[in-house]
């Protein structure tokens, strides 16, 4: 988000789980809470998200994964407050 605050203090934590359905397909989910105090602003946000993966290991090398994440953010300043549907495709290369 734009905004004219001198800084952020963000304090965060997030949970996730790995779970093996076959030797080479890895499904994550995770969760998350984050809790943002702008400098020079008297407004606070609190941002939720969660993300779901499924992995496909193509060899050692090799990955192909999609991804669906979600994330909610609440604000003091109602302009700032939105909800973020994302949807994606990652290949992965590694040596």
């Amino acid at each position: 988000t734009d905004t004219s605050a001198t800084g952020v203090l963000a304090n965060a934590v997030q949970l996730g789980v790995d779970y093996e359905l076959r030797r080479n397909i890895i499904v994550s989910v995770a969760g998350g809470y984050e809790n943002d105090k702008f400098f020079g602003q008297l407004r606070k946000d609190n941002v939720l998200t969660s993300d779901t993966r499924v992995k496909y290991l193509v060899n050692r090398f090799g990955a192909v994964s999609a991804y669906y994440r979600y994330t909610k953010r609440d604000s003091d300043i109602p302009v700032f407050t939105f909800d973020k549907h994302l949807v994606g495709m990652n290949v992965t290369a590694q040596f």
